[in-house]
């Protein structure tokens, strides 16, 4: 089921499947620039070569810390900051009772004595870095009753894991861990030791910035520093963090929001994630006493603009790219941390424009009828991620997600998990989504579960209202790569909030196959005709789906859908194949029946 990985005919020098993996890694290094590659270099020499030996002496524990109390300002911020993540999936995590914890979707854990901390119940480092980022423990740090269980096993884990050795020591849950552990050492009452682990932590992330990944972690990083130079400002090294967080913070936000408002990576989960950041640090200053910049301030809005505007009708923004469904925190509570920070409602007016085109993410919004009830589609026509960093992308140009009478119909696949295999490749893959495969490649050539050999360009061409139907257009090149140079454009129009049409044209020459495919919610399918399948779904609503013309016909193929880690469910795949000579055009009708 994972994409087909052999290189089709090139118009460059061809290379063989044995080397696919050196030419990724040739191409992706270029792409990064030497600067990104030597620090890439230095980071992974100090945390796999000296870190493991040489760390317990580079950054030892001070002694005699006095970390200092917190204002109440920030303590009001912490307890805000808690209250909102007790009402989110996190809550139920971490069981104080049976000492278990449950991440990424397995079955739970041992936390308690005798368990180890460096065990990991699957081979995704994910899970290691979820556990180590002690996010989980954000909902109980101001429930008495769970003070003496975390105290507990924050001592543990000081005990057992290692200074500076495995995946606990990655500059990504490090940063995260000590976001929490910064307000626990206040919400629970700290003592010395707690605070001197939290100084000797900071000043090992100071060093171990991700600057080679220049992506939603160095934005980690920035913030974990300044949280600490901000809540424990008596700690040796906190003016020195406080600064150099804040700065590096504000202008990498500034760097990698884009015009549009969307995170440069194109993924719709970890926008949420560097908002989420952006926000919760925003307060913290103002809470502080330190006013973010003019800059962040602009950065938030446009963030919170671009939100609103992929905001799906159930108050969830559809699954672009590398997307979890309610991570890192549900859209509905980041956008009441935004409301609360910025003043503006989530309601805000713009939502319901016939169209609103995202053209720096390569995105566009079309909109029909009146509230929830109405037609919802999200076309992407976008980049896989900023030229340097493409890990997070899928092979989906073209695709779109539709919602009609409050229900999905048709639906972006998800991501499932991490670490290659099977299913990685097919959820990033060109068939796993709602467009065009041409001789069963992927628009992309993925060489790893983070690297990309070959990289498609999306666009958006042209969106426009007239008559009343919104319509955009867009295209992208991920087949020029053929030795016939074959592109697809695909322009999608809404007549009203009842009817909708695609149109699919190819370029190029010589004959192909080709498939298009439509990845449905799960409902009952039935093929009519070859050009006419009906579905109706779950919520009640009844589409017909109709090829325009007998060039094509309708089967129906069997598809997955993951809404949350490791978790996958089956949902029809409406799709068409033909092959034929090129150019070659098709309509298609969706039609949403009373």
């Amino acid at each position: 089921m994972g994409s087909n990985l052999k290189a089709p005919p090139l118009i460059f020098p061809v290379y063989l499947d044995r080397s696919l993996a050196l030419r990724a890694a040739w191409l992706t290094a270029r792409r990064a620039g030497l600067r990104r590659v030597l620090r890439r270099l230095e980071r992974r020499l100090r945390l796999g070569v000296m870190d493991p030996w040489l760390a317990p002496r580079f950054y030892p524990a001070p002694a005699g810390t006095a970390a200092g109390p917190a204002l109440p300002t920030q303590l009001a911020v912490l307890r805000c900051l808690v209250a909102l993540r007790g009402a989110t999936p996190l809550a139920a995590a971490w069981d104080a009772l049976t000492g278990t914890i449950a991440l990424l979707g397995q079955p739970p854990a041992l936390l308690a004595w005798p368990a180890s901390w460096l065990a990991s119940p699957v081979a995704d480092p994910l899970w290691a870095f979820r556990l180590h980022s002690w996010e989980w423990a954000w909902p109980h740090l101001a429930d008495p009753a769970r003070r003496t269980a975390l105290l507990e096993l924050w001592h543990y884990w000081l005990a057992r894991v290692p200074v500076g050795r495995g995946p606990a020591w990655e500059p990504h849950p490090t940063s995260q861990r000590l976001v929490v552990w910064a307000a626990a050492w206040h919400l629970l009452g700290g003592d010395a030791t707690l605070a001197a682990a939290i100084a000797r932590q900071a000043a090992f992330l100071a060093d171990h910035l991700e600057r080679d990944l220049d992506n939603n972690h160095l934005v980690a990083n920035a913030k974990a520093l300044a949280w600490a130079g901000l809540l424990l400002p008596g700690l040796p090294g906190a003016p020195r963090w406080r600064r150099q967080g804040l700065e590096l913070f504000w202008t990498t936000l500034d760097a990698q929001v884009l015009a549009d408002g969307g995170h440069d990576e194109r993924s719709t989960g970890y926008h949420l994630a560097v908002w989420l950041d952006a926000l919760e640090l925003a307060l913290l200053c103002l809470a502080s006493g330190e006013a973010p910049p003019p800059r962040a301030w602009a950065a938030l809005e446009r963030m919170r603009v671009f939100a609103l505007a992929l905001r799906r009708p159930d108050g969830r923004l559809p699954l672009l790219n590398d997307s979890v469904e309610d991570e890192p925190l549900p859209a509905s509570a980041i956008f009441a941390l935004a409301e609360v920070l910025l003043g503006v409602p989530g309601h805000a007016a713009g939502r319901c424009r016939p169209v609103t085109e995202l053209r720096d993410s390569g995105y566009a919004v079309l909109r029909a009828g009146a509230g929830p009830a109405g037609v919802y589609l999200a076309f992407d026509a976008g980049e896989l991620g900023p030229r340097h960093f493409l890990g997070h992308g899928h092979a989906d140009a073209l695709s779109f997600e539709l919602w009609a009478g409050g229900e999905p119909l048709v639906l972006d696949p998800g991501t499932y998990q991490y670490p290659a295999g099977p299913w990685r490749d097919y959820f990033r893959g060109t068939a796993a989504h709602s467009t065009v495969t041409v001789d069963g490649y992927d628009q992309s050539v993925f060489a790893g579960p983070f690297r990309v050999a070959e990289a498609a360009h999306g666009r958006i061409v042209a969106v426009s209202e007239d008559a009343g139907d919104p319509t955009v257009t867009g295209e992208h090149d991920g087949y020029r790569r053929l030795a016939s140079l074959v592109s697809h454009r695909r322009s999608v129009q809404l007549h009203g909030p009842s009817r909708l049409t695609l149109a699919d044209q190819l370029e190029g020459a010589g004959r192909h196959a080709l498939v298009g495919r439509l990845h449905l919610a799960p409902c009952q399918l039935a093929i009519e005709s070859p050009q006419l399948a009906r579905a109706i779904y779950p919520g009640g609503s009844r589409v017909a789906y109709r090829l325009v013309g007998d060039a094509a016909a309708w089967r129906v193929e069997e598809g997955w859908t993951s809404r949350r880690w490791y978790q996958r469910e089956p949902s029809p795949v409406l799709a068409w194949a033909v092959e034929t000579p090129l150019p070659f055009a098709l309509v298609t009708e969706i039609a949403i029946e009373p």
